[in-house]
Order: C-alpha cells, then structure tokens, then sequence
C-alpha cells in the first residue's frame, strides 16, 4: 500500500498532533513517525513536531501562571446572611377554599354467562 502524505491524512481523519502528544506519555519524535508508519502515512519533518510540542509547553505554562494568579486574587471575606423570615398563613384557610371532589367508580362489568 502505499503511503500517503500527512496533510491528507490529518484532514481524511481529523487527526491533531496536538491531542495525540497529550494522549501520549511518550513524547518523542520516533513514537511519533512509527505510528504514522503503521497508519501508512509519510511523517512530517521534527521541526512540525517540535514546533508543535512546544505550543503545548507555553499552554500549560500560561494555564498554570493563570491558576496562581487567581488563587493569589481570591480573598475569603466572612459575611452573615440573614434571611428574612416568611409569615405563612395558616393552612386551615387554604384547605377550606378547595371543594372535595368525588371520584367516579367504574360501571360494574356484565357478566353475560
């Protein structure tokens, strides 16, 4: 068979170098081209792989600046919540509004034997 070129192939099967590095424990460029080998696809040069794990490096690292900065922000502020209480009216009023209704029964069935 033969194989076809990596463009083709990301865009065939929607295939993100991105997703594959973070699926991956491994995380290096031989991994990389033996399973695009076995997939029968031409593998692209490292610098697209480089280029790629290090995009990745400056996510994480922008993620992690972020999560410090707003732990550092957030500020615990002790408050007291009072909530005003509800006067209810006495439920004897509201049953009295509603009339009982009667049920129907069911016609006794026939037996024609």
């Amino acid at each position: 068979m033969a194989n076809i070129k990596y463009e083709i192939f990301q865009s065939r099967k929607r295939f993100n170098i991105v997703n594959w590095i973070k699926a991956n424990n491994n995380k290096s460029y031989e991994d990389f081209k033996s399973f695009l080998n076995t997939k029968s696809v031409i593998a692209p040069s490292e610098e697209y792989f480089q280029k790629a794990l290090s995009s990745i490096e400056k996510k994480e690292e922008v993620e992690s600046k972020s999560l410090e900065e707003s732990r550092k922000e957030t500020i615990p502020i002790d408050v007291e919540i009072s909530i005003p209480e509800v006067k209810q009216e006495s439920s004897d009023s509201l049953e009295e509004e509603k009339p009982k209704t009667r049920r129907r029964r069911r016609k006794k069935k026939l037996d024609e034997s």
